[in-house]
């Protein structure tokens, strides 16, 4: 039951499987930290089978020898006898898998913390809202949406979908309508997105961060956002934006920092009426932010002295 999983198992996954099958890493291509993730995709390919714990690919893993190449977690002393029993029984009575923070509360509501803020402060998500965002975030992963938590048991998002193939559209804006209030980081980046597209994504409440460089989007599209209250960053980077959107702008009382190079803004006079009063940082230019990025190139090795240029070399 939902008890049993929040008191047994999950410390036993955060214990021994988030680490490489968490949300900054997925090896394997296998995320564990949510149902979302776990029983993502076709029904054949999961390593969980609800009911069926010997046809399930962790029991199997976590149940080998630790000498053996495939043994789960593949470091350390590995699950101890009890914590290999929980997991069996977890799996043989349903894999039920809830979000620890509604499963611990009575009523409509969860509590959980706020997005960018300390454990102490807590907002409260309703459940009906909590349960269409989850509907959401499962139709925009099927559609090629990357979406997960921002952490463990939080009911709010991580969304990126910069990666969607074919890219994201106005056709595909409305999927986001559900998921929206509860969407702290949303990366739109090249994308097909439109004006009329970024008017059916839905209300933003919660959102901080916000992409949308290398897209159409113009000063129209800003003014359909309407007011992001918690919006901090917000990159335009090769977007269509101009000086229609410098009040815009001013109306985003917690904004900090805008990214405009190669828009109808990256001019000293737009960046100035932005910037006016030292609250936004607006930066123009070409940025790093926007180059590729990999590993730096090996250099070569120095090249030999001459042996009298080295003879002259003080000791």
């Amino acid at each position: 039951n939902d008890r049993f999983f929040i008191e047994k198992v999950r410390p036993v996954l955060e214990s021994h499987c988030f680490e490489c099958h968490g949300a900054r890493k997925q090896k394997g291509g296998l995320r564990m930290d949510s149902e979302a993730w776990l029983f993502n995709g076709e029904e054949e390919h999961w390593t969980v089978v609800p009911g069926k714990s010997a046809e399930s690919l962790l029991l199997q893993r976590i149940v080998l020898d630790r000498a053996d190449p495939d043994a789960m977690p593949p470091e350390g002393d590995g699950l101890t006898d009890d914590e290999k029993a929980v997991i069996r029984k977890w799996i043989d009575d349903g894999a039920a898998y809830p979000d620890a923070t509604e499963a611990a509360l009575a009523g409509d509501a969860s509590t959980a913390a706020a997005p960018g803020g300390p454990a102490t402060v807590v907002d409260r998500v309703d459940a009906a809202v909590k349960a269409k965002a989850d509907a959401a975030a499962k139709a925009l992963i099927a559609r090629g949406v990357l979406v997960q938590p921002i952490a463990a048991d939080s009911p709010y998002f991580d969304v990126n979908a910069s990666r969607a193939e074919p890219p994201i559209a106005d056709a595909d804006a409305p999927l986001f309508a559900d998921i929206a209030p509860l969407v702290v980081n949303l990366n739109l980046a090249q994308s097909a997105l439109t004006d009329a597209g970024v008017s059916a994504l839905g209300s933003f409440a919660a959102l901080e961060r916000l992409r949308l460089d290398g897209t159409a989007v113009g000063d129209a599209g800003l003014r359909a956002l309407g007011s992001v209250p918690k919006l901090e960053s917000i990159n335009l980077v090769g977007s269509k934006v101009g000086a229609d959107s410098v009040a815009w702008f001013a109306a985003q009382t917690a904004l900090k920092r805008v990214y405009v190079w190669q828009t109808g803004l990256d001019t000293p006079e737009a960046i100035a009426s932005i910037g006016a009063g030292g609250r936004v940082q607006v930066v123009g230019g070409d940025l790093p932010l926007a180059q590729p990025k990999g590993p730096p190139m090996p250099e070569d090795p120095p090249a030999e002295k001459p042996a009298e240029a080295s003879a002259d070399k003080p000791a």
